[in-house]
């Protein structure tokens, strides 16, 4: 299993960020995960009111037991 972790950090306070960890159904390697993390970023900006004033940090891929979308 292979899950998609997006990390966002305030535009005015760069040391405040959350975790975001979306259930993203066609991550099925590495490579995808990565090739689709950026896509699912803005998605999540766009459609997410508790990502107000958050800029995307980064992103990474963990492979392991998949956790509950955490906001």
């Amino acid at each position: 299993m292979i899950q998609l972790v997006l990390i966002f950090c305030l535009a005015g306070d760069p040391h405040s960020c959350k975790e975001v960890r979306p259930v993203v159904e066609d991550i099925n390697s590495p490579m995808a995960c990565m090739t689709m993390g950026q896509i699912v970023a803005a998605n999540e900006i766009n459609s997410s009111l508790g990502l107000q004033g958050y800029v995307l940090s980064k992103w990474r891929c963990e492979i392991g037991k998949r956790a509950e979308r955490a906001l």
